[in-house]
């Protein structure tokens, strides 16, 4: 089967894809107690989103509650800054600047609906956290140009605003995941599941001013913590919504569990944030900010599976989890990934690693 058509029906399943993932106790916290697998069931065709299926590797770690400063992972204009706790913020103002921050990353295929996913600004320069998951539609962009476009998207209703590149891609990831994206229902657990992008230019022909963008922090999270949801869910609507009217959704929420990938209970990898508005298809890559100062804690990256949102559990990873995937895959962490010329490290991720990265990715096709 042919590339062209095998690539159509992977996008249509990632179209409809719902994800599910660990059924994990809210009140109580065993420590290294495996999470169990919810059973997976498939939404209507006409649904645009990207949500992974995730397994069960993650174990629960035990917590303890911190008030110490924030630890700033990146500073939106000057990521090799650490900077102090700030005052804190009114919610109006979190909900705001998250708002204005957030994109929505939006690609058509020829021969599938949309693919629809959310990121968040996180440098002023132009950079954008999203999933892995979705981030690898660009590199089908890049091999297969007149089958796959995306474009960056942002304000509400969401409209075509700019050009992106991968900026980088969690090499574990695609190792883990690449043969995975002619499966309809593809699983993963979330880790690793992140991308930065890096914005190329406008859409129209128009100069870009300084972009909105939030800061990140590393801070361990406390069970409890009032955090604020953001993203652009589509798991209701129609294709031809998703392209024309699709707006973005926030919601105050707290978090409630705190995952591990590799037993070890210092670190926490993946937050639990409890079922919202924003627990759909879509949110993937949305952000997951502490009200206390609207730094970024977390990246949405998959959700149980239920008939309705406010019985679903959003899962998000972690920024210190991905400063530590970084650091672990040779990048040195997110300061690092951020400081220097970034247009040089995108040519450098586009000469170095997106060739394998894609070819992975086309293997899978194949299969």
């Amino acid at each position: 089967m042919s590339s062209r058509v095998l690539l159509g029906t992977y996008i249509a399943a990632a179209v409809i894809a719902a994800g599910t993932l660990l059924a994990a106790p809210a009140t109580t916290l065993p420590p290294a107690t495996v999470a169990t697998k919810e059973p997976l069931s498939a939404i209507p065709a006409t649904t645009g989103g990207v949500f992974p299926v995730a397994d069960d590797r993650p174990t629960l770690a035990t917590s303890t509650p911190t008030d110490a400063p924030t630890q700033v992972a990146a500073v939106a204009a000057t990521p090799t800054s650490t900077e102090a706790t700030p005052a804190p913020e009114t919610s109006v103002d979190v909900n705001a600047k998250t708002r204005a921050a957030l994109v929505n990353i939006f690609c058509s295929s020829k021969n599938g609906g949309p693919i629809s996913g959310s990121g968040i600004v996180v440098d002023s320069r132009g950079v954008i956290l999203t999933n892995a998951h979705v981030g690898q539609f660009l590199l089908l962009q890049n091999a297969l140009p007149d089958q796959v476009q995306c474009t960056v998207r942002t304000g509400s209703p969401a409209k075509p605003a700019y050009h992106a590149k991968l900026l980088y891609l969690s090499t574990a990831w695609m190792a883990e995941n690449a043969d995975k994206i002619s499966e309809k229902h593809a699983t993963g657990s979330g880790e690793n599941d992140y991308a930065f992008l890096y914005i190329t230019g406008p859409v129209e022909s128009a100069t870009m001013g300084e972009l909105s963008a939030v800061k990140m922090t590393t801070n361990r999270p406390s069970r409890g913590a009032p955090v604020l949801l953001a993203g652009y869910p589509a798991g209701f609507l129609d294709s031809a919504t998703i392209e024309k009217d699709l707006y973005i959704t926030s919601s105050f929420t707290t978090v409630e569990n705190l995952f591990t990938f590799n037993d070890n209970d210092q670190q926490v990898d993946l937050v639990s944030v409890g079922g919202t508005v924003v627990s759909q298809s879509g949110a993937s890559g949305g952000s997951v900010v502490r009200q206390q100062d609207g730094t970024l804690l977390a990246v949405i990256a998959t959700a149980t599976n239920a008939s309705n949102t406010a019985a679903r559990d959003l899962r998000a990873i972690t920024v210190a989890h991905i400063d530590r995937s970084l650091a672990a895959e040779g990048k040195g962490g997110i300061i690092a990934l951020l400081t220097g010329d970034l247009p040089q490290k995108v040519a450098d991720f586009h000469t170095q690693l997106a060739p394998e990265l894609t070819q992975k990715l086309l293997d899978g096709l194949k299969k």
